[in-house]
């Protein structure tokens, strides 16, 4: 299960738990623009974020909860850009790639293609590589090694 700024989760995901992170100061209210996290290891491909005035802590129940989702295998991080979440998964023989809105989890769109890749070292079947996302489109890398450009907006297949 993929549980949103969960108290708990963020010590095994660290990568995860820095994109909530930053959603959830983005949805806080405490700052006027939130910074985008387009690709793995954020916006300078370093891991850092130039968010300020950031809270010191969440307090002991940890942040408010503001979307979950069941989501199936792979080793992608989330992306963020222009109010949306997407990730890659894998459920059952398909890979997918989902986009939801980062306000309200609602699912704007989703592609997906049937895979067969089963990892000869016994580890998870899933795709590995996070979303890279531009202004306009969603770049994903399959397990199989699929390359797939997607309109960010509708999903739809550029090529």
């Amino acid at each position: 299960m993929f549980d949103l700024c969960r108290k708990g989760r963020a010590s095994r995901e660290p990568v995860l738990f820095l994109c909530l992170f930053c959603l959830s100061m983005a949805l806080s209210g405490r700052h006027s623009a939130a910074e985008d996290w387009p690709r793995f290891l954020g916006p300078r491909s370093n891991g850092t974020s130039s968010e300020t005035n950031l809270i010191d802590s969440f307090g002991p129940k940890g942040p408010p909860m503001l979307w979950q989702k069941d989501i199936g295998t792979g080793y992608s991080a989330p992306s963020i850009h222009d109010g949306k979440l997407v990730l890659h998964d894998r459920v059952a023989n398909e890979e997918i790639v989902h986009a939801w809105s980062l306000s309200d989890g609602k699912e704007l769109w989703r592609d997906g293609y049937p895979t067969s890749f089963i990892d000869p070292y016994g580890y998870n079947n899933g795709p590995r590589c996070t979303p890279l996302l531009t202004s306009n489109r969603c770049y994903t890398f399959g397990a199989e090694g699929k390359l797939l450009c997607l309109d960010l907006q509708s999903g739809k297949l550029v090529w």
